[in-house]
């Protein structure tokens, strides 16, 4: 019975206005339109970056170099193996297809436009 608001990762990267500006409304934040331009500039990966390696990050597990790494949508087709593709599919599967992540034959969504297309 909660109110939540899922945002995607890749949501935030191909649309990150509409989806900040989506968040500040569901957080009943009076926020203007610039000042939710302003949190999205803030928050690109390569400015979490420049912070992390001039600040440091505290919450960066340790044996780590860094927290925010690439924050590339689609990573995981060159990173992850079948297996662990599989391991993670069969784990979430329902939850994937629930939020675009997979079609309704339990199949990776990795189309751009598909992702684009996907509605909650």
């Amino acid at each position: 019975d909660l109110n939540v608001l899922v945002v995607r990762y890749e949501d935030m990267q191909f649309n990150p206005l509409a989806t900040f500006t989506k968040a500040a409304h569901f957080l009943r934040l009076n926020a203007s339109p610039q000042t939710i331009e302003q949190a999205c500039m803030k928050s690109n990966m390569k400015h979490l970056q420049q912070l992390e390696a001039e600040f440091g990050f505290s919450e960066k597990p340790a044996g780590v170099n860094q927290f925010f790494r690439k924050g590339i949508v689609g990573e995981w087709q060159s990173t992850l193996t079948h297996q662990q593709v599989q391991q993670i599919i069969d784990d979430h599967g329902d939850m994937m297809e629930r939020f675009g992540y997979l079609n309704h034959q339990k199949v990776p969504v990795t189309a751009f436009n598909e992702m684009l297309n996907f509605s909650a």
